[in-house]
């Protein structure tokens, strides 16, 4: 099932309830005026709606409503999987983890617009056109949710795990075990163990403890251990460094990873000439045309060893 379905209903004097809520975060569109009763939080309201009337449904919400009146309306129905995920990841810089509310607003470009192409992606459907079926789904479901999520959700407070006693002290635990680990290959998930926290609530508040992601705090601790290798009296090899730095050891032969450029006077250079032009006149200068990705020449007889 794709993350994202729709469905456009026309229905004379109804009802229509979720006692338990639905398994799915529902966005209802109405389609025409008309006046609808509406249950929900414990609050019956009457509405005298219109055309664009936008109701979100968090998923688990309890929710009724009736009409006594002819009504068209659309429902996009969004799985909370990609909500959970981009919630992770594009917003683990906010306190507590943002949730979902019941909310109810006379109108909403964007989510019109959503709307509008999912009823042309089902009506091509319906043709038989299925070639862009899955791709609308999936696209416009991380649009629906990255919009939903700044427009409609709030921080939950209560979610975060960590008292505010307690949030110091796990950011320091996170920053001891960076500093005894830094040489080692530590994770994430290895940085959220050692505070006793979840990844995405770590991430989320070493980066407003610290100014810094946990990557990056690691990059630089690493970055500070090679400084003070390279100016310390004691003889260290060239890959102690490359490690602590956070980046490979040379090549056992010393080569260098190189690729070729359009002045090279390789393949690429060759693709780049004029008909015509002499090859020995595009040839560059020895040393030129090369583009290294790594800066080590030691070579495979040295002692590798800087003193």
């Amino acid at each position: 099932m794709p993350a994202l379905s729709f469905f456009h209903s026309e229905d004379g004097p109804s009802k229509c309830e979720f006692p338990a809520g639905a398994t799915r975060h529902l966005v209802v569109l109405s389609a025409t005026a008309g006046q609808v009763s509406r249950e929900a939080e414990g609050k019956l309201v009457r509405h005298q709606v219109r055309p664009g009337f936008v109701t979100v449904v968090p998923r688990g919400k309890p929710i009724r409503w009736w009409w006594d009146e002819p009504v068209s309306y659309s429902v996009l129905a969004l799985d909370d999987t990609i909500v959970s995920s981009l919630a992770g990841r594009h917003f683990a810089n906010q306190p507590g983890v943002p949730v979902l509310r019941f909310s109810e607003r006379n109108e909403d470009p964007a989510i019109a617009s959503i709307a509008a192409v999912m009823a042309a992606n089902a009506a091509g459907a319906d043709s038989g056109d299925r070639t862009a079926d899955g791709a609308y789904a999936d696209s416009l479901a991380r649009v629906l949710a990255i919009h939903l999520l700044r427009h409609y959700a709030k921080p939950d407070a209560a979610s975060d795990p960590a008292p505010p006693r307690d949030r110091s002290r796990a950011v320091e635990k996170a920053i001891g075990f960076i500093e005894q680990h830094y040489g080692s290959s530590i994770t994430l998930d290895d940085m959220a163990a050692a505070a006793c926290l979840s990844p995405y609530h770590f991430l989320g508040l070493f980066r407003r403890k610290t100014g810094l992601t946990p990557h990056q705090y690691l990059v630089r601790t690493r970055l500070e251990a090679a400084r003070e290798l390279i100016g310390g009296q004691r003889q260290v090899s060239l890959s102690d460094i490359a490690t602590l730095g956070g980046s490979s050891a040379p090549r056992p032969d010393g080569s260098r990873c190189c690729e070729e450029t359009p002045d090279s006077g390789g393949p690429a250079a060759a693709s780049a000439r004029t008909p015509g032009s002499s090859p020995h006149k595009s040839r560059p200068p020895p040393g030129r045309g090369r583009r290294c990705t790594r800066r080590s020449s030691v070579t495979h007889q040295s002692t590798n060893l800087i003193p």
